[in-house]
């Protein structure tokens, strides 16, 4: 019986920790999550064919060129991955096996890969511990999604809602697949988050100095600065300021394309949508404006049966009817919106979905839904609103 009890009671204490957006509960939630993406990144690896533009990234800034490059590269991964996935990375197709081949069509990719800075240079922090090349991207990928958990925890704190969202809120938005791929999303998910809870905060200035160095990690980030610099200059009146981020943020970008190379917007439209060539620094650029045509519509097309597009428009009507509840889920919902406004930027300079680039977004929403939810709750059950005692009839 004693003990019938005391299991009770733990099961009680547990649940009211659970429950609550407490830091106990924070704490919990958060080394639970952490050691699940820990366990992902480490035993579920995605090496993906971009593991071979980062590798390369680093080992030219460790100053090695030509063959020399390419053999660093490709000894490195294949000392670090399985057979299987060596015999991926080196030739499924045409494109992939150039790049093995030649060290010229290896340094050609190096543009595209070499301005995600803020990412290789996290991961050559890793190799200076002792690991390898490639397996310093994935303990970065480890590293950055432990700090998506921490700011996913931070902004459920600062709205008030329960900390154990966290978990099915991230494992939902896809933390677990974005921590096995070796890509910079994870680095730009945690940036992107962090920037919110600052503006949830009403941290403006903070925020606008936070989102100039979004183009080292992602330079197509820089929509998500100057999106950020026109939101704190509408909501607090002033445009010195966020004017002045958002021109720090471009000439970021621009540093960084003429500093690495950088092949320009036309090129990379090009390159990923209609010819997939081991040698872009000299590839011809569509002239025909019905190939563009063509591929915005065939892409709005593919977005708009996606599953995710609908609940797009479930969270952003969500977002608009948590704006009147209270001035922490307005902040929230305003942050939403912020994240739907570059989906929609990114996809009209970009025409295509990949989950990865929109993690936060995705979290956001979810969020955005959950508010609602729980403002639902306390509007139908008032005894559930904290602080409510209920009175003895």
């Amino acid at each position: 019986m004693f003990a019938g009890l005391a299991r009770f009671r733990l099961q009680q204490r547990l649940g009211r920790i659970l429950c609550s957006s407490g830091p106990g509960a924070h704490a919990l939630c958060g080394v639970i999550l952490v050691l699940i993406v820990a366990a992902a990144g480490v035993s579920h690896a995605s090496d993906n064919w971009d593991t071979v533009g980062y590798v390369a990234s680093m080992y030219a800034a460790e100053g090695h060129r030509g063959d020399d490059l390419r053999d660093e590269t490709y000894a490195d991964i294949k000392k670090s991955v399985d057979a299987h996935s060596y015999q991926n990375i080196i030739g499924t197709n045409d494109y992939q096996t150039e790049v093995y081949r030649d060290a010229e069509a290896l340094r050609q990719q190096l543009p595209f890969y070499s301005i995600r800075i803020a990412y290789i240079e996290t991961a050559r922090l890793f190799v200076s511990l002792g690991t390898t090349h490639t397996g310093a991207l994935r303990y970065t990928a480890i590293f950055y999604g432990g700090l998506c958990v921490l700011m996913i925890l931070a902004i459920l704190a600062a709205t008030g809602l329960p900390a154990t969202l966290c978990i099915p809120v991230s494992i939902t938005a896809g933390l677990l697949p974005l921590v096995q791929l070796n890509t910079p999303d994870v680095v730009a998910a945690a940036a992107s988050l962090a920037v919110l809870y600052l503006l949830i905060q009403n941290r403006h200035l903070w925020g606008l100095a936070f989102v100039v160095a979004l183009p080292f990690i992602r330079t197509d980030f820089v929509l998500l600065s100057i999106i950020v610099a026109c939101y704190v200059g509408i909501v607090n009146r002033k445009i010195v300021l966020p004017l002045a981020s958002a021109a720090a943020s471009v000439a970021v970008l621009e540093w960084i394309d003429i500093s690495h190379g950088n092949y320009g917007y036309l090129t990379i439209l090009n390159f990923t949508f209609f010819h997939l060539t081991p040698y872009p620094a000299d590839m011809a650029i569509s002239p025909n404006p019905g190939d563009y045509v063509r591929l915005y519509l065939r892409a709005t097309a593919e977005f708009i049966t996606l599953p995710i597009f609908y609940i797009y428009v479930i969270g952003s009507i969500a977002a608009l009817v948590l704006r009147k509840i209270n001035e922490s889920f307005l902040r929230l919902s305003n942050t939403y919106l912020i994240g739907v406004v570059f989906l929609i930027a990114h996809f009209m300079l970009f025409p295509a979905y990949f989950p990865r680039y929109f993690f936060f977004v995705k979290v956001m929403d979810f969020l955005v839904l959950a508010a609602l939810c729980a403002s639902g709750v306390r509007i139908l059950w008032p005894e559930t609103r904290p602080g409510h005692a209920r009175v003895a009839g």
